[in-house]
């Protein structure tokens, strides 16, 4: 399972009229361990909603198959590159309040991507 796959349920497009609340029920079959969680969005913008796109999302719903860890090796990978990046420019700044906090955005940073480069 991707955290990146969509599902759309009731899109504006079918032709139902949207509305302000939904009670939806379904089946989601899933391929593996990963996680899913539920988005509402509107394609027209609304007075009342200060944003432009309103919606709505909720927490990670983890779901584990056959007892195996919900990972995704190039998300892993896309992960550590990035921290890498940020460590690079944290590296390149001076501009920290103090040593102790340039030390410790670093040290956060580092055991980040440790955690990311386990995964991979």
């Amino acid at each position: 399972m991707s955290p990146h796959s969509t599902t759309e349920a009731a899109p504006e497009s079918s032709g139902r009229t949207p509305t302000s609340d939904a009670d939806v029920s379904g089946s989601v079959k899933v391929a593996g361990s990963g996680w899913l969680l539920l988005r509402a969005w509107s394609q027209k913008a609304h007075p009342l909603v200060l944003d432009i796109y309103p919606f709505a999302t909720t927490s990670p719903i983890y779901v584990n198959v056959d007892g195996q860890p919900a990972r995704s090796r190039e998300d892993a990978a896309y992960f550590v590159h990035w921290i890498d990046r940020v460590i690079a420019t944290l590296l390149a700044r001076g501009d920290y309040n103090s040593a102790a906090e340039k030390s410790a955005t670093l040290h956060y940073l580092e055991s980040a991507r440790a955690v990311y480069e386990a995964m991979q």
